[in-house]
């Protein structure tokens, strides 16, 4: 990873725990979705695994892409439409659109990454090579299980 990109993910995790710690929910402006995740690597076979937790979020509406060795994982979370009028008493469930960007070491093969949604959970499976490869911009199908 550059330390450019090193410096950008700490100051947006830095920032959502400030978010987390000291600002009530109804105290500041809702801000977008901003889905969870786990990333892990495994040795046989060696590939990394994203895993990415998109409740509610249509398959066919993800967009996930690699640009300049960085994983990106777009989409749109709809709020629920109400079939009743509603008065809510408490808000957690973040809802919109949302993008998540994820620092790739330099030794994956993009361009045979896979990617499955299944109840709930969006698993992007990025095998390792066995040298680096060039720079690469690679789009990555999401299919159902």
């Amino acid at each position: 990873m550059t330390e450019r990109r090193d410096i950008r993910q700490l100051h947006e995790e830095l920032e959502q725990l400030f978010d987390d710690m000291w600002l009530p929910r109804f105290g500041r402006p809702r801000r977008a979705f901003r889905p969870h995740l786990d990333v892990f690597r495994t040795t046989d076979p060696d590939q990394l695994i994203v895993v990415v937790d998109l409740a509610g979020v249509d398959p066919d509406g993800l967009h996930v892409v690699v640009v300049d060795s960085t994983l990106v994982v777009a989409g749109h979370r709809p709020r629920p439409t109400p079939d009743c009028p509603r008065s809510y008493y408490h808000l957690e469930i973040e809802h919109g659109p949302f993008e998540r960007r994820i620092a790739l070491p330099d030794d994956v093969d993009v361009e045979r990454a896979t990617a499955a949604y299944e109840r709930g959970l969006l698993t992007i499976v990025v095998p390792i090579a066995a040298r680096a490869p060039a720079s690469v911009r690679a789009s990555i199908r999401v299919t159902r299980r």
